[in-house]
């Protein structure tokens, strides 16, 4: 075997141990986060603001929202008439979601399969010798 894919897989399970006993706490940290983010409002904080919340023990800070490159509204258009409705269509990546919400679920149930194709979950496991 590999000896630095040997260390990795050997780092990855100590950390991984290390983590076990506090699992659940990383958990509820995960859908307590999430929660956090679904309060009312939250949407209408300016991008570039921060905002904190206050807890008797604890404070939260929602901090500012990351720096993301986005399409102009013209750069649909512009791509479509560069590339030519062939290129453009076999570069476009509709979401489910939107799909099902611009027309429903039964006409998108029609239109998808299921495969294989997502992550791929890592066990890892202290060996026996």
């Amino acid at each position: 075997m590999d000896p630095e894919r040997a260390k990795l897989i050997d780092e990855l399970g100590a950390v991984s141990a290390r983590l076990a006993p506090h699992a659940e706490d990383i958990a509820r940290q995960t859908n307590l986060k999430q929660l956090v983010r679904t309060w009312p409002a939250l949407d209408q904080i300016p991008a570039d603001a921060t905002k904190a919340y206050l807890g008797s023990k604890y404070s939260i800070t929602l901090g500012a929202a990351e720096k993301l490159r986005i399409w102009k509204p013209s750069a649909k258009s512009a791509l479509y008439a560069l590339l030519k409705k062939a290129r453009f269509l076999a570069m476009c990546n509709v979401t489910l979601k939107a799909a099902t919400e611009a027309v429903g679920e039964a006409a998108v149930a029609d239109l998808v399969v299921s495969e294989r194709t997502g992550s791929r979950p890592l066990i890892v496991a202290e060996r026996t010798k």
